[in-house]
């Protein structure tokens, strides 16, 4: 498997890491509870997967990576395990307060008095829930930095193309990044044909960017062509014999190689 492919796959798609935590906390108040914590740390090197004949693929946040990302306008929701069902409070509520500090993504959480707060009160005290995680979409390749090892290779996120959420998790531990990309395809994917669908492109889910058609122009939306990103090569196709050539940017072309190759290697789909 070739590492440009590898994360090109894993920078278009969401990715979910996590933070091992001691500073984490939650204190009723007069209406509701406070809740406060980072979803992630800088500078902490986790291992997000291994790969046989690479080695160990590490990973971390680089200071200063949330800055930009933070000053978009999105509604971000703090959620327990990404659950888009369990919603404790939001950014554009002004329930949920995100900064970047000296130590990471800072959150800050005004909880109202309802039960799904208290059971998460519960939850907390009880040191069932433990940690934090956050959602993201890490996009251009300007966002990240691969760097060579001996044992394998890192990857430092620099920035990132859209946060997510922030979430309370019972388990602090960084998700592989082959279980992310399983679980992805295994949502989408429930066939051998479904799956060939997949990979062909049909389910826009799976390409960070869907099929809007922000940053092209008004003939390339008609025609369901994105403006490739940035520094982006365009991969052109034999096309399907009626004369018509297909055109994709190199981070989708790369990012279903790489499902594929997840899914001969390791997956349950045949």
């Amino acid at each position: 498997m070739e590492l440009d492919q590898f994360f090109d796959a894993l920078a278009a798609v969401p990715n979910f890491r996590n933070a091992t935590l001691t500073d984490m906390e939650m204190k009723p108040q007069k209406s509701g509870f406070r809740f406060r914590g980072h979803a992630a740390v800088f500078d902490e090197e986790a291992v997000i997967d291994e790969i046989p004949g690479i080695g160990r693929l590490t990973e971390s946040v680089q200071r200063g990576a949330f800055r930009k990302v933070l000053q978009q306008p999105a509604n971000i929701p703090f959620t327990l395990e990404h659950d888009p069902t369990k919603v404790y409070a939001t950014t554009r509520s002004n329930r949920l307060k995100l900064s970047e500090d000296t130590k990471g993504l800072a959150v800050d959480a005004d909880l109202p008095d309802t039960s799904l707060s208290r059971d998460l009160y519960a939850m907390v005290e009880a040191d069932v829930v433990s940690g934090m995680s956050f959602g993201f979409v890490t996009g251009p390749r300007s966002n990240q930095q691969v760097e060579q090892r001996s044992n394998g290779c890192h990857r430092r996120l620099l920035g990132f193309k859209k946060l997510l959420d922030v979430c309370a998790t019972w388990d602090p531990t960084y998700p592989s990044a082959e279980a992310q990309f399983r679980s992805l395809t295994m949502q989408y994917a429930d066939s051998a044909e479904s799956l060939q669908q997949l990979l062909m492109g049909a389910y826009p889910q799976l390409q960070g960017q869907g099929n809007d058609s922000e940053g092209a122009t008004e003939e390339e939306a008609q025609a369901g062509q994105q403006t490739p990103p940035d520094g982006a090569e365009v991969v052109v196709g034999e096309g399907d014999g009626s004369g018509v050539v297909e055109q994709r940017t190199l981070s989708v072309a790369a990012r279903k190689r790489a499902l594929s190759l997840y899914l001969i290697e390791h997956g349950d789909i045949t």
